[in-house]
């Protein structure tokens, strides 16, 4: 399974993708069934379960001496958390709800699945396989995104582009944060922030052009930063 992974990095993780969502569905179920637990929280756990099974099998990625390593340069990623605070003042958004035990497990479990998923085992992947920094970070932002994609069912298809182009460049700074770093505590700890301050601070249904405007500088500002952090990578080799 490793072999193949470190050969054929891209298409292993199109199979552990669907293989982790089964699995979460797995987990989901006979929690949802046994405790009539809100769908929103059994597929959470779900996710939480999903993940610890992966981080185990795949443990050989985890570098635990490089724990709180990427905390200093994970701030600016922040500025995402931060975003969803004004975007909910600047827009009128919905009252802002209370964080609770619910709302942090449902912030708390796409941070850690996607998070070992896409940074993780996936970047881990890439390197084996002989790619750079910067061809590594910008496959796992791709398909990070590509997965988003699935937005679409159910959705409006301009929201689910915006959100895929979105995550595109949340995948390219957490990926890049991960690659200098190799700390993955950082990465789930600003995934987390900015999955939280969603909940927290929902944004209005209809968004000015100043303020989209706005939005499209942060998201340049933070992909340049992105970037920033690869180059700087490579000049030290």
């Amino acid at each position: 399974m490793f072999k193949f992974a470190y050969r054929h990095p891209v298409i292993f993780e199109i199979i552990l993708i669907i293989a982790a969502f089964v699995l979460a569905l797995i987990f989901m179920v006979p929690l949802q069934v046994l405790t009539y637990a809100p769908p929103e929280i059994s597929s959470s756990f779900g996710r939480l379960a999903a993940a610890l099974v992966l981080f185990l099998v795949f443990i050989r990625a985890f570098r635990p001496e490089k724990l709180f390593s990427g905390l200093v340069i994970m701030l600016p990623a922040l500025g995402f958390a931060l975003w969803n605070v004004i975007n909910c003042f600047l827009t009128g958004g919905g009252n802002m709800t209370a964080p609770d035990l619910g709302i942090l497990i449902t912030a708390a479990a796409p941070a850690v699945f996607e998070e070992i998923i896409f940074r993780e085992i996936f970047i881990h992947d890439l390197e084996k396989a002989g790619q750079g920094p910067l061809p590594a970070l910008v496959l796992s932002a791709a398909v990070f995104a590509l997965v988003h994609l699935t937005n679409a069912v159910g959705g409006a298809p301009l929201q689910t582009l915006i959100q895929t182009g979105y995550a595109f460049v949340v995948g390219l700074v957490l990926g890049a944060v991960y690659i200098v770093s190799g700390d993955l505590f950082a990465v789930i700890l600003a995934h987390l922030a900015v999955d939280l301050t969603s909940h927290i601070f929902p944004g209005g249904n209809t968004t000015p052009i100043p303020v989209i405007a706005v939005f499209l500088v942060l998201l340049v500002m933070e992909a340049a930063y992105a970037f920033w952090l690869i180059r700087k990578k490579k000049a030290r080799k």
